[in-house]
């Protein structure tokens, strides 16, 4: 096909499907239609023109951006009448991993054209072998609902027999089309029929008609869409050709290195922008630690003035940030979403360096739009630092940089001490490396994380020990059941494996496998492709010893990926510790399943493809294919496990099937012009029960909602209230209060959570003879804390000193309700000792 042909015959297919949508006047946004219909217009003209440039210059950049102008051009009058995207498909599979139905099949059609003109065209095979793999699993792979689960091809033969059987026809040709690379058998004579799977976009053509042309329907508007087909079907004919000729140019010397940077350039940029959305202020745990890190600037230390209860890093290093800048809460709350940004980064550069692009754009999608990692990145809880500081170091580690490994991973622990299992695995496999490798890392990360734990011991021994590591273990444990590791009536492993069967059929757990079904999954995968990809590639006798520890650093990408998935089971192993199980804790083993997700999926394709696009002998080409489509199959069964789990941990949500929940929308308070970008990408109004959803927008709808009442508050504090006098109360609420208003906290008390006094780590007593020498003028109750609404009222200080002034109804941080914030204000005025509530 020469250049000027599909040039001539695009034009043509370009005025006639835009004189027919404009005819038919179908769109719905028309600014975005009447944009589309120009740059179609414009991209079908260029396509016209590229011939004749092209045939003097033979560079394909003029012929690309015409034919990306008519692709944009078509999305954008697709987006203007999202009525023209209509097809009996949709009933039974919306979408396939993220992307319309359509495409395997029309991939097919173009790999079926480039293979009737190169038969031994190894890409084209590797085309033809996924989007045939791909086409079968639209129409064979289960689709699982709350209800149940169905096989697409069935239901598709009820609604439409006759498609569902020009489908089924048009999948079993690829098959024997491809059969003559995976058997002895001679078939060659079946390559006359890869031009029938041509027909599998005009199949789909029929389709959109038998939705969308009624009785009713003009001409035009069915001109319209069937020349808009017609035109799609061309034009991944034409991007492919232009990809090719692309492929073999010179490229420009500003592009030469960068052109892989689009993907996490354009994933991060969204993250982003998300992000913004998240950034009002919350009544989360994250207040304690900004009024913390804003008081360094004052001189004031954790532990030495102040309870802590993490290591020092947390707010240290903020706070430094602070007294250099100044606190402000946009400052504030953007510290957790660039640190998450940064781990993108890391873990991007991470899977690049080790397993290619494939892996590396999916670990980064699939980390950065998680759903706990888009709720858990809004708060600075301390766990994104920790998290950013451990894959800069396993980035350090992998890549053999061993002294600047020690330093982060001192660093991750002594912002978190929940990655204390990550960093022990990392030093363990690290001991089998070099002698001097192992001596550095092992010295750098204890001499720093040592040092780090001195300073803390000589500022307050006492305090430093109680808050960083004695608090936690005096906590009551949440699971029935948990059985400490020593001081039990069983031994150390029997109580672990216990607490792991604890851990596995509690519901903290089965919440994220509902929401994160397709990570743990391909947790559990890796070690199976692993082993397939050793038998393929080797004697099977062979791939266990392949994947012995001491062999790992030498067994390329298959070894570094093993060398992650320890230090990720390490991970899940310490959840069986903890006494409470948080769900953002679960941020520190995300980014290294996303990372088995991103290596089982490259692993599975690549199994796929290479064995149709190498002279493989025959039993080699059917294990790989058989594998790869093996693989691809088991990881595609996460939605039936994530329902599994919804029954689990939501039984009401299942009992309520089909309800409707509504949401409402506000502006970012932050950036506030990209949020109709975000509204178009991201949101949904509504969501109905019982339905997966994506994990962007339940971020949207819960961490959108903000403490809109602040200034309102801080405003009454400020102006009853002299600048000496102080405050106390809900911890998640009062410290926010505390900045806002100009005020202190009394006694510095900032951490004021039930456990504190549960543990005994702090006495009511104490805590009130404290405050009470502090001025203490207005008492912060909210629901959900130590000061209660009940308590206060039947407490016996505060109704002798206290009374309550003001109640504030915030009316956006409670979906369905309003929050109520009560101002108890001090009674009596001011004794001559400056000592009140006594």
């Amino acid at each position: 096909m020469q250049t000027a042909e599909p040039g001539r015959l695009t034009v043509t297919l370009g005025l006639v499907s835009a004189l027919a949508l404009v005819a038919g006047a179908p769109a719905t946004s028309p600014a975005l239609f009447t944009l589309g219909l120009v740059v179609l217009l414009v991209g079908s003209a260029g396509s016209l023109l590229a011939s004749r440039i092209e045939e003097s210059s033979r560079r394909p950049l003029f012929s690309a951006a015409s034919i990306g102008c008519l692709v944009v051009g078509m999305a954008a009058m697709l987006a203007g009448d999202s009525a023209l995207l209509g097809s009996p498909l949709l009933l039974v599979h919306e979408s396939f991993l993220g992307a319309p139905n359509h495409l395997p099949w029309l991939l097919l059609a173009g790999a079926a054209l480039r293979l009737r003109a190169a038969p031994h065209d190894g890409r084209a095979r590797a085309l033809w072998a996924l989007s045939t793999a791909w086409a079968l699993a639209t129409l064979w792979m289960p689709h699982h609902s709350a209800r149940g689960s169905e096989i697409p091809l069935f239901t598709l033969w009820e609604l439409h027999g006759w498609l569902a059987a020009a489908l089924c026809l048009s999948s079993l040709l690829a098959v024997w089309r491809m059969l003559p690379w995976l058997t002895p058998i001679d078939v060659e004579s079946a390559n006359r029929y890869g031009l029938f799977v041509v027909a599998a976009p005009a199949c789909l053509g029929l389709s959109h008609l038998s939705v969308l042309v009624t009785p009713q329907s003009g001409w035009p508007a069915r001109g319209a869409i069937i020349a808009l087909l017609l035109s799609f079907g061309l034009l991944v004919i034409l991007v492919a050709r232009a990809l090719e000729e692309l492929a073999k140019a010179p490229r420009p010397s500003w592009l030469r290195g960068r052109a892989e940077l689009l993907i996490p350039v354009l994933a991060l940029g969204l993250f982003l922008m998300l992000k913004t959305h998240g950034m009002g202020a919350s009544i989360t745990d994250e207040n304690i630690y900004f009024y913390m890190a804003s008081k360094l600037g004052e001189g004031q230390w954790p532990y030495v003035d102040y309870f802590f209860a993490h290591p020092p890093l947390h707010v240290v290093l903020p706070g430094l940030l602070f007294s250099i800048i100044g606190f402000s809460l946009f400052l504030a709350k953007a510290i957790a979403p660039l640190a998450c940004a940064v781990s993108g980064g890391a873990l991007w550069s991470l899977a690049r360096t080790h397993f290619g692009q494939v892996t590396a754009a999916v670990a980064l999608i699939s980390f950065l739009f998680a759903t706990e990692v888009l709720k858990a990145s809004t708060n600075m809880t301390g766990v994104n630092l920790t998290v950013m500081w451990l894959l800069l170091g396993l980035w350090a580690w992998s890549t053999d940089r061993p002294r600047r490994a020690g330093l982060f991973f001192a660093a991750s622990l002594s912002t978190g001490i929940y990655a204390a299992a990550a960093v022990c695995a990392a030093l363990a496999l690290g001991s089998f490396r070099s002698r001097k490798f192992r001596i550095e890392l092992l010295g750098s990360t204890a001499a720093v994380f040592g040092l780090v734990n001195l300073l803390g011991w000589l500022l307050a021994p006492d305090a430093f020990i109680d808050g960083v590591y004695r608090y936690h273990g005096l906590k009551e444990a949440d699971a029935t059941g948990f059985t400490p590791l020593f001081g039990g009536e069983v031994n150390p492993l029997s109580a672990w494996v216990q607490n792991v069967w604890l851990l596995v059929g509690g519901r903290p757990f089965t919440k994220e496998v509902f929401y994160h079904a397709h990570l743990w999954l391909a947790g559990a995968l890796l070690p199976l492709a692993a082993l397939v990809q050793c038998a393929s590639e080797d004697r099977p006798s062979e791939a266990l010893r392949a994947l012995a520890p001491h062999r790992l650093w030498t067994a390329g990408s298959r070894g570094k990926a093993a060398l992650f998935w320890w230090v990720t089971v390490s991970l899940f192993a310490q959840f069986a510790l903890f006494r409470e199980l948080y769900s953002f804790y679960f941020v520190l083993i995300y980014p290294l399943l996303a990372l088995c997700l991103g290596w089982v999926v490259e692993s599975s394709l690549v199994l796929l493809t290479s064995s149709v696009s190498r002279s493989w002998p025959v039993k080699r080409a059917a294990l790989k294919f058989s594998s790869g489509a093996l693989l691809l199959a088991l990881l595609l069964g996460w939605e039936s496990i994530a329902y599994d789990a919804q029954a689990r941990a939501f039984p009401k949500e299942v009992e309520s099937i089909g309800e409707r929940v509504s949401y409402s929308w506000k502006p970012a308070p932050v950036l506030a012009p990209l949020s109709p970008v975000v509204r178009h990408l991201f949101w949904a109004d509504h969501r109905e029960k019982g339905v997966m959803e994506r994990g962007y927008r339940h971020y949207l709808w819960n961490k959108k909602r903000a403490l809109v009442s602040l200034p309102e508050i801080a405003d009454y504090i400020e102006r009853n209230s002299a600048p000496e006098d102080t405050i106390a109360g809900s911890s998640t609420v009062a410290p926010l209060l505390a900045l806002a208003s100009g005020r202190r906290l009394a006694a510095n008390e900032a951490d004021t959570n039930s456990k504190r006094f549960k543990t005994g780590i702090l006495s009511e007593d104490h805590y009130w003879d404290a405050i009470c020498q502090d001025r203490v003028r207005f008492i912060v109750s909210t629901s959900r804390s130590f000061f209660t609404q009940r308590r206060m009222k039947n407490h016996s200080k505060i109704k002798r000193w206290f009374r309550p002034v003001k109640r504030f109804d915030d009316p956006e941080i409670r979906h369905g309700g309003t929050y109520p914030v009560l101002l108890f204000e001090r009674t009596r005025e001011l004794p001559v000792d400056g000592r009140v509530c006594e």
